[in-house]
Protein backbone atom coordinates (compact mmCIF):
# COMPACT_ATOMS: atom_id res chain seq x y z
CA UNK A 1 0.00 0.00 0.00
CA UNK A 2 2.80 2.43 0.86
CA UNK A 3 4.57 1.60 -2.41
CA UNK A 4 1.48 2.76 -4.33
CA UNK A 5 1.61 6.19 -2.69
CA UNK A 6 5.36 6.70 -3.13
CA UNK A 7 5.24 7.83 -6.81
CA UNK A 8 2.46 10.31 -5.99
CA UNK A 9 4.48 11.77 -3.12
CA UNK A 10 7.60 11.94 -5.30
CA UNK A 11 5.66 13.76 -8.01
CA UNK A 12 4.28 16.24 -5.49
CA UNK A 13 7.74 16.88 -4.01
CA UNK A 14 9.14 17.41 -7.50
CA UNK A 15 6.27 19.78 -8.36
CA UNK A 16 7.00 21.78 -5.22
CA UNK A 17 10.71 21.90 -6.11
CA UNK A 18 9.80 23.17 -9.59
CA UNK A 19 7.62 25.90 -8.08
CA UNK A 20 10.46 26.97 -5.81
CA UNK A 21 12.82 27.00 -8.80
CA UNK A 22 10.44 29.21 -10.77
CA UNK A 23 10.17 31.58 -7.82
CA UNK A 24 13.94 31.82 -7.48
CA UNK A 25 14.25 32.38 -11.22
CA UNK A 26 11.67 35.16 -11.06
CA UNK A 27 13.49 36.86 -8.21
CA UNK A 28 16.83 36.57 -10.02
CA UNK A 29 15.44 38.03 -13.26
CA UNK A 30 13.88 40.96 -11.47
CA UNK A 31 16.65 41.60 -8.98
CA UNK A 32 17.91 44.56 -11.00
CA UNK A 33 14.49 46.11 -11.51
CA UNK A 34 11.24 46.55 -9.70
CA UNK A 35 9.54 43.46 -8.41
CA UNK A 36 5.98 42.71 -9.37
CA UNK A 37 4.83 42.30 -5.78
CA UNK A 38 1.37 41.01 -6.70
CA UNK A 39 2.75 38.24 -8.91
CA UNK A 40 5.42 37.37 -6.34
CA UNK A 41 2.85 37.24 -3.53
CA UNK A 42 0.63 35.00 -5.69
CA UNK A 43 3.52 32.60 -6.35
CA UNK A 44 4.50 32.49 -2.68
CA UNK A 45 0.88 31.84 -1.72
CA UNK A 46 0.63 28.98 -4.23
CA UNK A 47 3.86 27.45 -2.94
CA UNK A 48 2.70 27.78 0.67
CA UNK A 49 -0.63 26.14 -0.15
CA UNK A 50 1.09 23.30 -2.04
CA UNK A 51 3.48 22.76 0.87
CA UNK A 52 0.55 22.71 3.33
CA UNK A 53 -1.26 20.12 1.21
CA UNK A 54 1.88 18.01 0.99
CA UNK A 55 2.48 18.22 4.75
CA UNK A 56 -1.13 17.23 5.42
CA UNK A 57 -0.76 14.28 3.03
CA UNK A 58 2.53 13.18 4.56
CA UNK A 59 1.15 13.58 8.08
CA UNK A 60 -1.77 11.33 7.20
CA UNK A 61 0.57 8.77 5.66
CA UNK A 62 2.73 8.79 8.78
CA UNK A 63 -0.31 8.35 11.02
CA UNK A 64 -1.57 5.48 8.85
CA UNK A 65 1.83 3.80 8.93
CA UNK A 66 1.98 4.09 12.70
CA UNK A 67 -1.53 2.70 12.97
CA UNK A 68 -0.55 -0.30 10.83
CA UNK A 69 2.57 -0.87 12.90
CA UNK A 70 0.88 -0.56 16.29
CA UNK A 71 -2.60 -1.80 15.45
CA UNK A 72 -4.09 1.38 16.92
CA UNK A 73 -6.30 3.68 14.84
CA UNK A 74 -4.68 7.03 13.91
CA UNK A 75 -5.62 10.07 15.94
CA UNK A 76 -8.09 12.25 14.12
CA UNK A 77 -6.73 15.67 13.27
CA UNK A 78 -8.86 18.25 11.57
CA UNK A 79 -7.48 20.04 8.54
CA UNK A 80 -8.42 23.36 10.14
CA UNK A 81 -6.35 22.65 13.25
CA UNK A 82 -3.35 21.61 11.16
CA UNK A 83 -3.43 24.64 8.88
CA UNK A 84 -4.10 27.02 11.78
CA UNK A 85 -1.00 25.75 13.56
CA UNK A 86 1.20 26.31 10.50
CA UNK A 87 -0.32 29.72 9.76
CA UNK A 88 0.35 30.92 13.30
CA UNK A 89 4.08 30.67 12.53
CA UNK A 90 3.75 32.70 9.30
CA UNK A 91 5.48 36.06 9.19
CA UNK A 92 3.18 38.97 8.50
Amino acid sequence: MAADKEPDIQERVLALAHQLGRLIGTVERKAHGLLDHDALNKQVTQIRDSANDLLDHLGGAIASGRAEATGKPPRKRTANAASTTRRSHKRG
